[in-house]
């Protein structure tokens, strides 16, 4: 008895002490230092000029910048503790008033998780300059920590029946594979098989989602039946899908632009397929959704836009070397190293 209560002790002792790791090592934090060099001498015109500079860095265009990144593993998060400033020096201060003016009271820093391929990485990319009622400072170092992400248990509220269910009506299943609006009309539905002797625009409904590659985590959200879409019918006050008729909607492609924190977007590439689907439904008890119109602004205009950003990509995932997984290659270059790839913009 006495070895038992002297050995059941030390059993509870190592197993909690056992458990610390998994709270003490979910975090990691890192000290940035910058290595500021003296102001280096370049050519610029028939000029020459002191520009900041910092060790194994470059400007970009003429904001002198830091840039770090450092490999980590799924499902982490960046987290931007303090950072450190001193006076920057008075060839810097030069160098700022003259091209970069516009310089404001808090540091341009830029932190965040990427993905490059199968990689994600910590990555942190600041302009290192801001004004202050003393002046100009820069910064010195930076404090970041990276640790687990939450994740946060998510109630299922899953549809009670399914829109497909037998009593609604006849299903179409049609495939887009880039974003934009889309036009169906009397021809596209005869070859769809669809009979538009007698059809009633009225009757006709659009369902899909969209929503691009699924999340491979349980725990994120996700739609787990068919969304009614609005649409614009041209034609319906008669009830009959004549020839000048036709119906839009929005469909969405397979792949996403997501919005990230540094104001950027990170495209999503489905990787199981090129198209997204939707769903024709003629069903004369269900009536569609359709797009409202906004009133007419009769004011006259105080903004004028002559641009706007635009955002296109070329990825044409078609070999992958080991017959499975998520790693795709597109165009092939080896005798001819130099291809021409066109976009149109609108």
């Amino acid at each position: 008895m006495k070895m038992f209560n002297t050995f059941f002790p030390k059993i509870i002792y190592l197993f909690i002490l056992g458990l610390l790791p998994l709270n003490i090592f979910s975090q990691k934090v890192i000290d940035l230092v910058i290595s500021w060099e003296e102001p280096k001498t370049i050519q610029f015109g028939q000029d020459e000029i002191k520009i900041p500079s910092i060790a194994n860095q470059s400007l970009d265009g003429l904001k002198p910048t830091f840039f770090w990144k450092e490999k980590t593993s799924n499902g982490k998060k960046i987290e931007l503790i303090s950072y450190e400033s001193v006076d920057a020096l008075p060839e810097e201060i030069v160098y700022l008033n003259t091209f970069l003016p516009e310089l404001g009271p808090d540091p341009e820093i830029i932190f965040q998780i990427t993905q490059a391929g199968n990689e994600n990485y910590a990555v942190l990319n600041s302009l290192p300059f801001f004004k202050t009622p003393n002046g100009i400072k820069k910064i010195a170092s930076f404090k970041l920590r990276i640790r687990d992400a939450e994740t946060m248990a998510i109630s299922k509220d899953f549809a009670s029946s399914s829109v497909l269910k037998e009593g609604t009506g006849f299903w179409y299943k049609i495939a887009v594979n880039k974003d934009g609006v889309y036009k169906i009309d009397k021809s596209f539905l005869d070859a769809c098989g669809i009979n538009t002797s007698n059809l009633n625009p009225n009757h006709i409904n659009i369902f899909g989602n969209g929503e691009g590659l699924l999340p491979e985590k349980n725990s994120f959200p996700r739609i787990d039946d068919l969304t009614k879409n609005s649409i614009y019918v041209h034609g319906d006050s008669d009830g009959v899908f004549n020839e000048s008729d036709y119906i839009l909607f929005y469909g969405w492609g397979p792949h996403r632009w997501q919005p990230n924190n540094a104001n950027n977007f990170t495209r999503i590439q489905h990787l199981y397929s090129d198209n997204s689907y939707y769903f024709i439904n003629i069903d004369p008890s269900n009536t569609p959704a359709r797009i409202t119109s906004s009133s007419t602004i009769s004011d006259p205009a105080s903004k004028f836009i002559d641009s706007y950003d635009f955002r296109d990509i070329y990825e044409n995932e078609t070999t992958n070397l080991v017959g499975g997984g998520q790693r795709w290659y597109g165009d092939l270059f080896d005798i001819d190293l130099e291809k021409t790839f066109n976009f149109s913009v609108p």
